[in-house]
């Protein structure tokens, strides 16, 4: 059974979810805000100490969400545009082509080439 709590501190609110598990670890998302995940009995004291431990670290990535364009289907893509994968802000490329591909390349850039007559929201 997996149970949860809200908490914050002056800079942010975080969620503490305890669940079967050995360690406390610190999930942030730019959807689902800071996530705090800790085994079952553990005192909320010694998970909020944890938590005022790692608050730089917390606070650079949630201001590093904030910088991020979001992109969507209604806004498109755009040559330039800043993407976050796996945790690292990416700059987009985009290139026609004469095949549709999409990958990583050099200095944290995604790189998507999409044919002529498409749109690039269709890669």
């Amino acid at each position: 059974m997996l149970t949860f709590h809200m908490h914050s501190t002056d800079d942010f609110k975080y969620r503490i979810t305890f669940s079967r598990r050995r360690t406390i670890s610190i999930k942030i998302s730019p959807d689902r805000g800071v996530i705090v995940k800790a085994p079952y009995m553990t005192p909320v004291v010694t998970i909020k100490r944890f938590v005022n431990e790692k608050s730089d670290w917390i606070k650079k990535t949630l201001n590093g969400f904030n910088v991020l364009i979001r992109i969507d289907s209604e806004n498109g893509y755009s040559d330039g545009d800043s993407l976050l994968l796996f945790g690292k802000e990416f700059k987009l490329k985009l290139y026609k082509s004469d095949k549709n591909s999409v990958r990583t390349g050099d200095n944290n850039t995604i790189e998507a080439r999409y044919f002529n007559d498409n749109n690039p929201l269709v890669i």
